[in-house]
């Protein structure tokens, strides 16, 4: 861990106390609980905002069982991504998981999504209708015609 300019930094700091500590508190919590190896445990399905990776070995053979399983567990969609070589199982996984994002990675990192620069917000409970900012939500409130 070191400042987020270092590029030999595999992660940056958290942006205060009040998030490392809660933070923390997951960490712990998790090692502690007999259960993580559910794929339906909350790691699974919550955003902490922060460097907190949860990961599932799928069983063989069970691929697209996960991918519905992914696709009704998360409360919030604002960015998922999948990493693959077989060209089936990426075609399988961007339309099992047509909903599941708002921004959607194939085989690149799902982190550094600049904010503000898409028109529209994640899926889900992270908003699924224009951003506030965005010169789409105008056409929600015109009537476009032409006078001559």
């Amino acid at each position: 861990m070191g400042g987020v300019e270092g590029l030999e930094n595999f992660v940056g700091p958290v942006i205060h106390e009040r998030a490392w500590v809660k933070l923390d508190k997951v960490i712990q919590n998790t090692k502690r609980d007999p259960s993580t190896e559910d794929p339906k445990h909350s790691l699974m399905k919550e955003g902490f905002f922060g460097p907190i990776l949860a990961v599932y070995v799928f069983p063989d053979g069970e691929f697209e069982e996960t991918l519905r399983l992914v696709d009704s567990g998360a409360k919030f969609g604002l960015t998922g991504a999948v990493f693959a070589r077989d060209r089936w199982a990426i075609e399988l996984a961007e339309k099992t998981l047509r909903h599941s994002a708002g921004n959607f990675y194939i085989n690149c990192k799902s982190s550094g999504a600049v904010v503000g620069h898409q028109p529209f917000g994640g899926s889900r409970a992270s908003g699924t209708n224009d951003k506030a900012t965005s010169t789409n939500l105008l056409s929600r409130f015109t009537s476009i015609r032409s006078i001559k």
